[in-house]
Order: C-alpha cells, then structure tokens, then sequence
C-alpha cells in the first residue's frame, strides 16, 4: 500500500524521470499499460510519464480499431537537434559571439570609423595646407571646430537633428502614422547585422492556444493546434502532449479512431456572458509571410553610411599602396613645408598599418556583411514563396477537413500563395507537415488523403455539441474575505 500511495503522489517531472531510465534503448510503440510493467508506475503516473515523453522527444499518438492509444517512439528517445545538449551550448555559444560581433561592430562604426574618417579629412586638409604654405595650425583648429559643433548639434540630448529621436513636442503634433525611433548606432547595426529580430513571447502561443481551447468549448484536436500556431503536425503533437501535463488535460479514442483532449478545468470562469471574454485566435494562415528588409532603414541612413565607410575604404586602401606609415606622413609634412620634396628623395618606407591595414579590413567587412544578406535574398524569397504556398494549403485542409483532395486542387492552393508552381518537393513537404499523403484513387488518379484531420475534425463537432454549458461555471459565492 506504501508504495502504491508513493506512485500516486509522483509529479510528472518524477513519472518522466522513471520512464526515461526504463524506457533506455527502447524504439516502437508502447500503451500505458505496457509502460507501466516496464517501470512499476501506476497507470495514471505512466501516462503521464509518456506524455512528457512525447513532448520531449517528439514522439506521436496513434489510436487503433479498438480505441487503445498508442504512443510512438520511432526513433527511440533521441532528442531533437535543438534540444540536445550540445546544440544549445552551440546556439548559446553562437548568441553570446554575435552579441560581441554586434558590440564591437557599434565600438567599431561609433568611434573607429568615424575617427578614421575625421583622422583621413585632418591628414588631407593638413598637406593641402602645407602646400599652399598656410599653417598646419589654422587648418586644424577649424576643421576640430567644425567637428566638434557638428556633433554636438547631432546628438545632443535636446537636438532638434538628433538622429533617430525626434522631438516630444513635434512627435505629440505631427499628424500621420508614427515613425519608428531608432538611435544612430542601432541604424549602423542594421546595415551591417541586418533589421533585428523580435524575441517571441514564451507565452503567446500558450495564450492563444488556451483562448482557442476555451473557445472550442474544451475539446481540441490536433488540427486546432496547428491551425493557431502554424506547428508541423508532429511538433503540434508533442506541444499538445505538453499542455495535457501542464493545464491538466486528457486524451481518449473516439469510436472512429480520433484522438480528441479535453480540458474541462479550462472553462471555468468568472465571467457571466455566455462566451469566453478572451478573443479568438487569428488562424496562422491569414497572415503572409514576408522577407525581411536588407537593413531595415531609410534610404538615407544607408546611404550616408555607405558614404563614410566607402570613404575609409578608399582613404585606408591609397594609404596602403602609398605606405603611409605615421614616419612617412612626418616625412611628408615636412618636407612640403620646407618645399623640398621634389629633392627628398624616396623616403621612409614600410607597412601602412595604423592608416591601412586596419581601417581597410574593416571597412571591406561593414560592407561584405550586408552583401552577403543581399546575395542570399534568392533563395530566402523561395522559402517564404514556399511557406506562403503551404498555408494556403493549410486554410484549405484545415478549414474544410475533407477526407481527399484531387492532386490538382492541393497544387491550385499552393500556387495561389507561393506565387507560382510548386515543385513536388515542397508540395510533398507540405502536405506531409499537415498530416497528409499521396496516393491513387480507385480511378488511379492522384490525391491527397488528411484523413487523421477529417476524422477529428467530424468527431469534435459531435463532442463539442454535448459539452455541458455547466462546465463554465464556477459555482455559487460560499464566502468572501471581504464580507
């Protein structure tokens, strides 16, 4: 009795724990009652045990002739690639190293480039001046003045041309549609790193997911999870396989061999009207997918950074062939301010590398990072071609769940939103990420058969229609602390 009373009290974390030494080396399908005998856990405790294991591991749910679920494990429990180990310490390797490249790249643009920049105008301005035998001093203490006002009217906290931050009091009065405030140095990060991407909301899909079963009267199926999220079947599958531990749902088989989860504590509300007060999802499929821009900025903001990189480019690439070493620039003012440099001879020779090497390496990579984003834009633009054809095909199979489509109907829906023909491998893709496969009628005509989908979708109209409105409720007041 101790022990079975201990197997009750286990959490899912426990169940999991127990199944994976167990189930070590094990590839196949399994029910609850054989992943009980494995591991000595209640029936209960197993299945959910085998459902963090889904999960985890990506497995799938099947459901057989006699309404026994199974749970299926076809590769064993190998984690996915990003989950493993390894590849997160990658990925967070690879965060923490971008996360330097774009400090540095700031460091770099902020003060190095422009430091280059005002440096090369001064080491120009200075041996026109001694040319023309004016003092080195004059021209200096002008061209510091002009630089110094121009960046202090820049960006200033109260300027009125502080680039990417407009005024308050102008932005309060100015009619049309708000611009973007983006900082000077964030505009440089995007020309070189290109426009940054939005971190997700951990819980946003876990909203949505919970408006829709609570719409849905607490019966979902797979087909509801991809229809919100946008998830290929088998990561539907495991995200759902999540949620029945997280938000306390169960699984069953229907007679026709659905698999539906229910969430009956997920109705329970507050609220007096008769519908849930949060709003339904919108379908992932009535958004398009879009390419990102290349920087993300105004045509002017690349341009004048283009301008002042493409400066250093030149500037740092005539230092080096001309080896202008900090020896060499006072060779050359000197002897231009004694008018004897046609008589000087050659001079000191050696590598340009203050004036040279370093501002052109740089310079060429600011450049080459955005090129490379450009260059790769073709096949970037198939892919979003691609996945705007597959949710087209996902509006179609998901909102009428039909047992089969004629091959030319699912490659009509696919065209309508990719723009243009499929190849039989996206469509394939596709049609696989959705649940479906090819096949021949009895004519031998080519179709696509989603019936996992069609069966759910029929079995979840007749459950929903007989989920009781009283589950909603969540009963009368018996006390109050502020009675």
């Amino acid at each position: 009795m101790a022990q079975t009373d201990l197997a009750e009290r286990r959490g899912p974390d426990d169940a999991v724990a127990t199944l994976e030494r167990a189930l070590r080396g094990f590839r196949g399908d399994l029910t609850v009652a054989d992943a009980a005998a494995r591991s000595g856990l209640s029936l209960r405790d197993a299945e959910r045990g085998l459902q963090g294991l889904v999960a985890r591991y990506r497995g799938h749910l099947a459901a057989t002739t006699s309404g026994e679920l199974l749970f299926r494990f076809p590769r064993g429990l190998v984690r996915p690639r990003e989950h493993r180990v390894w590849m997160r310490a990658l990925t967070k390797t690879a965060n923490a190293v971008m996360g330097v490249g774009r400090f540095l790249v700031r460091a770099w643009v902020s003060v190095v480039a422009i430091s280059y920049a005002v440096l090369f105008a001064v080491i120009l301005i200075a041996l026109a001046a001694r040319s023309e035998g004016d003092g080195i001093g004059t021209a200096l203490a002008v061209l510091f003045r002009i630089v110094a006002e121009a960046l202090f009217w820049t960006f200033h906290p109260f300027s009125p041309f502080r680039l990417g931050e407009a005024p308050r009091l102008s932005r309060r009065r100015r009619l049309g549609p708000a611009r973007e405030d983006v900082p000077f140095y964030e505009k440089v990060n995007r020309f070189v790193f290109g426009p940054p991407r939005r971190p997700p909301d951990p819980l946003e899909q876990r909203r949505g997911l919970i408006a829709e079963i609570r719409h849905q009267h607490g019966r979902v199926g797979i087909g509801d999870v991809m229809r919100v999220t946008g998830l290929p079947r088998g990561e539907a599958d495991a995200l759902m396989s999540k949620l029945m531990i997280d938000l306390d749902g169960e699984v069953s088989v229907t007679d026709d061999g659905a698999i539906v989860y229910t969430f009956r504590d997920l109705r329970r509300t507050a609220a007096l009207a008769p519908a849930p007060s949060t709003p339904r999802p919108v379908p992932y499929y009535q958004h398009q997918a879009a390419l990102a821009p290349v920087t993300g900025n105004p045509t002017g903001s690349n341009v004048l950074f283009a301008a002042l990189n493409g400066f250093n480019l030149v500037a740092s690439a005539t230092a080096l062939a001309n080896g202008l070493t900090l020896e060499r620039l006072n060779w050359l003012l000197t002897n231009i301010a004694a008018d004897t440099l046609a008589t000087a001879g050659a001079g000191p020779e050696g590598l340009a590398v203050l004036f040279g090497v370093i501002p052109l390496v740089f310079s060429l990579a600011l450049f080459v990072l955005p090129l490379a984003r450009v260059l790769r834009r073709p096949a970037q633009r198939a892919r979003i071609a691609a996945e705007n054809g597959r949710r087209r095909l996902a509006a179609l199979v998901l909102a009428e769940a039909e047992t089969s489509y004629p091959a030319d109907k699912i490659e009509e829906a696919f065209a309508a939103g990719a723009g243009r023909q499929a190849t039989q491998r996206e469509l394939l893709d596709a049609v696989w990420s959705l649940g479906g496969q090819y096949d021949l009628n009895p004519d031998g005509e080519p179709v696509y058969r989603f019936e996992p989908l069609a069966t759910e979708q029929r079995a979840l109209v007749g459950l929903r229609e007989e989920a009781r409105a009283t589950e909603r409720s969540a009963g009368e007041i018996v006390f109050s602390s502020d009675a």
